[in-house]
């Protein structure tokens, strides 16, 4: 892509989902991957496949101006723009769990209160999630980066099994708020901490999550290039002596 398709709000009516989605070179080659993966690892390790989210795909369509300008002064428009990205977000999750994924990650970062306010989330994107966990028929997981505090509630309610969180969310307060209601996903620092530091270091912050009231341990967004292998051992080793395994 080497423009916005959506750069006017008419554009927005010229965009559907075509009928061979899972079919296109691109898509093809990702569903494959979580096939061969899937046969390589068994049931062993879980195969957790990412899909991104009605805003993450909106601000890639209509560039983050018009996504953010929108929402303001035609909340309609973009309104009209993730309805239908979220039909191909469903019909891609729901592709990728049929090839083997035992999971799927909606990344969804735009939606957040760091990009949008969150009465605008609760009005715009959270009956689209609602659709999303209906209609996608496998375990469902919300990534969203930043610091997701604002929309915590809303998002327990929406149908995910799991939220995952950056360390910018406090896991004992973003606890407090979902209770039972949904797992909590998270929340080490890739950068600062699984990059940067040492096993040792890992292991006190990841102690420190479960010990908070993290469900799944995990890093708090995707690894930085060059993580260091031990330190992912170390992530793994505090889980195990944590829960004594």
């Amino acid at each position: 892509m080497t423009d916005f398709p959506c750069k006017k709000k008419s554009d927005v009516k010229n965009i559907s989902v075509p009928d061979s989605l899972l079919e296109s070179r691109q898509t093809s080659v990702v569903l494959d991957a979580v096939s061969i993966l899937k046969e390589r690892v068994g049931e062993d390790v879980p195969v957790v496949a990412g899909v991104v989210g009605p805003a993450g795909l909106a601000s890639m369509l209509a560039g983050m101006k018009n996504y953010l300008m929108w929402f303001v002064t035609n909340p309609d428009v973009v309104e009209e723009l993730m309805g239908t990205l979220t039909e191909a977000c469903i019909e891609y999750a729901n592709g990728l769990l049929d090839r083997g994924a035992d999971a799927i990650t909606l990344i969804d970062s735009e939606a957040g209160p760091d990009i949008i306010a969150p009465d605008m989330f609760e009005t715009s994107v959270f009956p689209l999630y609602r659709k999303f966990c209906r209609e996608v028929k496998g375990l469902r997981i919300l990534h969203m980066c930043g610091d997701a505090t604002a929309v915590l509630d809303p998002l327990a309610d929406a149908g995910f099994e799991g939220i995952s969180i950056e360390e910018k969310v406090q896991v004992s307060f973003a606890k407090s708020i979902v209770g039972d209601r949904v797992r909590l996903i998270g929340n080490v620092s890739p950068s600062d901490t699984l990059l940067m530091k040492g096993p040792e270091e890992v292991m006190i912050e990841a102690r420190a999550c479960l010990e908070d009231g993290i469900d799944v341990l995990a890093p708090g967004c995707g690894l930085a290039p060059h993580t260091p292998l031990e330190n992912i051992k170390a992530l793994l080793r505090a889980r195990n002596e944590y829960y004594s395994l």
